[in-house]
């Protein structure tokens, strides 16, 4: 374009006369007025050269936006994109560390003032104190207030702190926990309980106190042990106490008991009556002696329990024996349902078990006045316990009696002190005896009903298994009054493999029946019948079981009756096995005091009454006896002579039985030593095996105990036969020196006399058979009772009978009625003169 604004050359895109006027207008005003940014786009004017020629370019801003879109789009995004992506990691930042880090220094912050606040409102000593030289960096006010009451040598609390840690602390460092002990001004002790731990506070090492002020737990601690020491005290004087009472009480009874015993060998039936009353009465006293001694060693921890095998049955069978006269006395059933076995072991204490039969019988009986008393024994197989039962029909106990029943010295009713006497220690003793043995003694009972003792006892594992007799299906009648009776033995009879006819009258049986059956048992109480309806029973009946409350363990054989006790089922077992299957009866233990070989023994005790006693006894076991009154005599005897066996009290002036014993075993190792003291507690059992005694035992010491001692230490064996006794001691002998009671020479006549009219009756008939039957019969009666010449003669007849001799019937009847006449002649030796 001219200067004049003609246009010389153009070219556009599309036809437009917009630049040309721009350019007119840039032209006309000399480029002094004319914008080159327009409405409708953007005009650039360029003079070309020395030329009066212009150059014109302009271009409209869809022309620019259209040229330009893409790059400034693509600006654009990288441009939103960047602004994007700083956006984000402004908010990664934000959220995930400036948000952290500020949370982080907040809660330090908060921590530190939480950890402020805690020591200066904390009630204990709290501290933070600078490892190196103790000096506070936060403390609270108790640390203050227990700086201010110490005394610490020109030092503070916290310094003499820091300075224990580093001094007591672990090379690795860690907590460290001490009991620390100051001065405080007013010269009190003031013990603190301290714990201390190294940390790092503000980039130095630190130390973590934290204590509180145990001086009253101190003190507290100083008179519970200044009581401790007195109840220690108390106990040794009161086990002292026990001791001495022991032995002042057991020495004169431990006399009595063995003078009576002794005075019972030599004594006629009449003083034996009256000694045995005495005796009586001495063993009601010791046995309220020995539960107070009992108790006393309980409650001062020197109770001493055994745990061996027994038979549990054998200790009830002898306590229900040892209070039957005690029933019938009062007219009282007394009843034992001992299960089905003969025999059932445990391990245990007998003697402490056999103390709680002994004392809850004794209760039952105490308490009943008519009735029954039932001892009950059996197996719980899932829990394997021993149930052991006493229930009783007596004047029963409401609930709130039943729980003081087995407090100490406390008995159900204040009343019963006044109407039936008793301490209240048995219950007691019971329960603390059944706890130790680890069982459980518990009661049910309602007023005017009667009570149920139970007591619970493990069986263990390591026993043997319970003994329950076989038999084969035989044929066996049992007569029994109470139907109670006649159940059990029902019960037990069948579980043998018996056939069992049960019966509660005489009449109700037959001859029919008395002629299919095997034997015959007669049991407990048969006042409620005839004695001849009983009679006619035992002259048919084969065999005859007596089941009584004054029958012997083992059968008795009277001819073709065997007497035993009803108390426990061996008995009973040994007598049908004999009756129906032909074994042996066991063999009763011969009565001769005297041991098989004549021992050497010496006996140190100081109490003469306790010497003569032991001289009197071993004498009647037929032994040698020396005495000496102290250890150094007994030393002294030792050196002279030669002795089996050293018998010694414990407590004796000078040399006392432990030193003796110890003496003993240096210098006569082989000799055994035996300790017999009237207190045996546990602390007694550990010294006497520490001295080398190798048996302790307790007074009052009866002969048999004595004799079972010598026979086990020595190594003793009873001898297979007895020396033969004069003719007219042979049936003394049977009952251990003392004569026949009359009833049980008028049961022998009987038998007796009921054989020969047997034999003379089968002897007309013809009947071989019978009468070899009661031949056999009666040669073993007249040999249990000692007709030694009766019965040669009666093996010869029944000899000659066997063999078919044509004189042997012939000889039988003069024998008979020889008999018959010693019979006569016999009774009229026992009975007494008349009086004039």
């Amino acid at each position: 374009m001219s200067k004049q604004g003609d246009v010389i050359s153009e070219y556009a895109a599309q036809p437009d006369t917009k630049p040309l006027s721009v350019g007119q207008s840039f032209l006309h005003d000399e480029g002094k007025t004319a914008a080159p940014y327009q409405e409708r786009g953007i005009t650039f004017v360029a003079a070309l050269g020395d030329t009066d020629w212009f150059l014109v370019f302009h271009c409209s801003w869809r022309e620019i936006a259209a040229a330009i879109a893409f790059e400034v789009g693509g600006d654009a995004l990288i441009a939103f994109g960047t602004l994007l992506s700083v956006w984000c990691f402004l908010i990664y930042f934000k959220f995930y560390i400036f948000r952290p880090i500020i949370k982080r220094s907040q809660q330090v912050f908060e921590s530190e003032q939480l950890s402020r606040t805690l020591i200066e409102t904390a009630p204990l000593g709290l501290g933070l104190l600078a490892l190196a030289s103790g000096e506070p960096l936060l403390r609270s006010p108790a640390m203050l207030k227990m700086q201010e009451q110490l005394h610490t040598e020109g030092s503070s609390l916290p310094a003499e702190l820091a300075r224990c840690y580093r001094q007591q602390a672990l090379p690795q460092g860690g907590p460290l926990h001490r009991e620390l002990t100051f001065d405080a001004h007013n010269g009190q002790p003031v013990s603190l309980s301290v714990s201390m731990a190294p940390v790092r506070y503000h980039g130095e090492n630190a130390l973590v106190v934290a204590f509180i002020d145990i001086s009253n737990q101190k003190q507290l601690e100083q008179q519970l042990m200044a009581a401790r020491e007195a109840a220690d005290r108390a106990s040794a004087a009161k086990s002292s106490f026990l001791a001495a009472m022991s032995h002042e009480i057991r020495t004169p009874l431990n006399a009595i008991l063995g003078n009576l015993e002794l005075l019972a060998h030599s004594a006629h039936d009449g003083q034996r009556e009256r000694l045995n009353t005495i005796r009586q009465a001495s063993d009601s006293l010791l046995a309220t002696i020995s539960d107070v001694l009992d108790f006393s060693k309980i409650e001062a921890g020197e109770l001493y329990l055994e745990h061996i095998e027994f038979d549990v049955l054998e200790v009830a069978a002898h306590a229900l024996a040892i209070f039957a006269p005690v029933a019938q006395a009062k007219g009282l059933a007394l009843v034992g349902e001992l299960g089905d076995t003969v025999s059932q072991p445990m391990r245990g204490d007998p003697t402490s078990l056999r103390q709680v039969l002994n004392n809850l019988l004794s209760n039952a009986l105490k308490f009943t006045e008519q009735g029954q008393v039932l001892l009950r024994i059996g197996v719980d197989e899932p829990t394997s316990l021993i149930k052991i039962e006493v229930e009783d029909t007596g004047i029963g106990m409401s609930l709130s009696q039943q729980e003081r029943v087995f407090r100490a010295f406390r008995q159900a009713d204040e009343t019963i002190n006044r109407r039936y006497g008793g301490t209240g220690l048995g219950l007691a003793l019971c329960t603390r005896l059944a706890q130790a043995m680890g069982g459980e003694l518990s009661v049910t009972s309602e007023p005017g009903q009667g009570s149920v003792f139970q007591l619970s006892l493990p069986l263990s594992q390591e026993v043997g298994a319970a003994e329950r007799p076989q038999f084969q299906g035989e044929r066996v009648c049992v007569l029994a009054a109470m139907p109670g009776a006649q159940a059990y033995l029902s019960r037990v009879l069948t579980a043998w493999g018996l056939e069992v006819s049960v019966y509660q009258h005489p009449a109700q049986i037959d001859d029919a029946t008395l002629d299919t059956i095997g034997t015959l048992v007669l049991w407990g109480d048969r006042a409620t019948w005839h004695p001849d309806d009983e009679n006619r029973l035992v002259e048919e009946a084969a065999w005859v079981v007596e089941c009584s409350s004054e029958g012997a363990e083992i059968p008795v054989a009277t001819g073709r009756v065997l007497s035993t006790s009803l108390y426990g089922l061996k008995g009973l077992a040994f007598a049908l096995r004999h009756t129906l299957q032909g074994e042996r009866l066991p063999v009763h233990e011969q009565g001769d005091a005297a041991l098989p070989g004549a021992l050497r023994v010496l006996v140190a005790e100081d109490n003469p009454v306790n010497r003569r006693l032991f001289e009197e006894q071993l004498k009647l076991l037929g032994c040698t006896v020396s005495l000496v009154a102290e250890g150094k005599q007994a030393l002294a005897s030792l050196e002279r002579e030669r002795f089996d066996i050293l018998l010694t009290d414990l407590s004796m002036p000078g040399m006392d039985g432990y030193t003796l014993a110890r003496h003993v075993r240096v210098a006569w190792p082989a000799m055994p030593v035996v300790a017999v003291t009237a207190n045996a507690t546990q602390q007694e059992y550990d010294e006497c095996e520490a001295a080398g005694i190798v048996r302790v035992l307790t007074k009052p010491l009866l002969l048999d105990e004595l004799k079972e001692m010598l026979l086990t230490v020595c190594g003793l064996e009873m001898a297979d036969t007895q020396p033969a006794t004069q003719a007219g001691d042979q049936n003394n002998a049977l009952l251990g020196g003392h004569s026949l009671p009359e009833d049980i020479w008028e049961s022998f006549e009987r038998l007796c006399l009921s054989s020969c009219q047997k034999i003379r009756r089968a002897q007309r008939i013809g009947d071989v058979a019978a009468i070899l039957r009661e031949l056999h019969l009666l040669r073993g009666a007249l040999g249990v009772y000692h007709f030694s010449d009766a019965e040669k003669k009666l093996a010869e007849i029944e000899s000659l009978l066997k063999s078919g001799a044509s004189d042997a019937e012939e000889r039988l009847e003069p024998f008979l009625q020889m008999l018959q006449q010693e019979l006569f002649h016999r009774r009229l030796s026992i009975i007494p003169p008349p009086a004039f």
